[in-house]
This record gives C-alpha cells, sequence and structure tokens, in this order.
C-alpha cells in the first residue's frame, strides 16, 4: 500500500531523526570510545618495558679493550652491548625498550583492534545517519504535502550532535603542553633551587561527548 501526504511526512520525519539525532548520537560514543582507547598506548613503552636480568651465559666474550673492559654482547641479537668488568660479567641487566614484559604484545594487539572496531564503527553509523536524512529529503521532493508536514515536524528538532574526530592505531596523540615548579630542596647547607620545566601530558576527554563531561 502506497502511502503519501502527511502520512508520508511522519514517515521521513521519522528517518531524518533518526539519521540527524540516533545514529549520530551512537557514532559519537564509538568515536570517543577509539580515543579513549587511544589515549592508552600514550607512553605504553615505559609502563611496559622492565629491566630483565640475563644470564651470562646468553652473553658472547669479546676481548678486552684498550681501557681493559670486557664486551659482551647479548647472543639474542637485541642490539646492545654491556661494558662489565669480567669479573661482574655473571649477570646484566636489560633495559632496551624492546625488552617489554610478556603480555605487551598481547595487549598492544588486542587494545588496536578495540580500537579499529570503534572507529569503523563510529564511521559506519555517521555515514548510516547521513544516507537516512538524504533518503527523507529526496522522498519530500517529490510529495508537496509530505514536504510540507516533514518541515512542521523537524520544527523542533535538534541539530547533529558534534561527532569527535576518531583515532586508529598510531595516530597523534592530542597533547598540551605544562609547565611546571620545581619546590627548592632542604639541605644541611641551605635551599637547593632545581630547575623548572615544562612536560606534555595528554589533554582531558569528556567521559560522555554528547554532554561534554
Amino acid at each position: 500500500m502506497t502511502i503519501s501526504g502527511e502520512k508520508l511526512g511522519a514517515k521521513l520525519y521519522n528517518l531524518r531523526r533518526a539519521g540527524r539525532i540516533s545514529l549520530p548520537k551512537a557514532a559519537a560514543l564509538y568515536a570517543q570510545g577509539s580515543r579513549h582507547m587511544h589515549n592508552t598506548s600514550w607512553k605504553e613503552d615505559e609502563a611496559f618495558d622492565k629491566g630483565q636480568t640475563v644470564d651470562y651465559q646468553d652473553f658472547e666474550y669479546q676481548e678486552p679493550e684498550d681501557d681493559g673492559e670486557a664486551t659482551y654482547s647479548h647472543a639474542h641479537g637485541w642490539g646492545i652491548e654491556n661494558q662489565l668488568p669480567e669479573e661482574q660479567a655473571y649477570t646484566a641487566v636489560v633495559t632496551d625498550a624492546e625488552v617489554m614484559g610478556a603480555s605487551y604484545e598481547n595487549w598492544n594487539a588486542l587494545r588496536d583492534q578495540l580500537q579499529v572496531y570503534m572507529a569503523s564503527t563510529a564511521m559506519s553509523l555517521t555515514n548510516a545517519g547521513l544516507a537516512l536524512e538524504q533518503i527523507a529529503n529526496d522522498y519530500a521532493a517529490t510529495d508537496a504535502a509530505a514536504a510540507a508536514e516533514l518541515r512542521e515536524q523537524s520544527k523542533g528538532l535538534d541539530e547533529r550532535p558534534e561527532i569527535p574526530e576518531v583515532k586508529h592505531p598510531y595516530s597523534p596523540h592530542d597533547t598540551i603542553t605544562v609547565h611546571y615548579d620545581t619546590p627548592d630542596v632542604e639541605t644541611p647547607w641551605g635551599d637547593v633551587g632545581l630547575p623548572d620545566g615544562d612536560t606534555e601530558v595528554l589533554k582531558d576527554e569528556p567521559t560522555n561527548p554528547l554532554k561534554g563531561e
């Protein structure tokens, strides 16, 4: 059964409302989720990097250099060298950033995959919303009475909510520079002033982008 006129206009309003409000709201939540997930990668190498005691047998002995110290190159090809006196070379501590905790690789893959899903879902919902609103407009263009009803019902309809920019793995982080003052340190010889400085920190992200909080 074909509908037209005011009934069609009411149906088209539902399409417009879904395309302009409902789907963009859902897209905003997924987009914000991709940003929150992305922020967990901020300085993650520092969080997962841990010193690892490596047995002396993992190192290959080389003849001492001119300074009298032997070089022990790690056999696993991590690209590091430890300059240690021979009598102290039974163990060595590896602190290279590539030496991460055992959970790093699994966590990194899981986080990146979830972030990609959130970002792609946000973009799909955004595009679907635009398509629904365009469909409503196209149908209204073919029926004057439906178009009039659509305009009437749309008078109180809110504007499309702002959708945060999605973040993909390896996207740049949004940071700000914060200046900090270092207090003087009391010593038996008097107060010692330490230099102030600047540091980069992540920008605050809203918990709910629809409420701005």
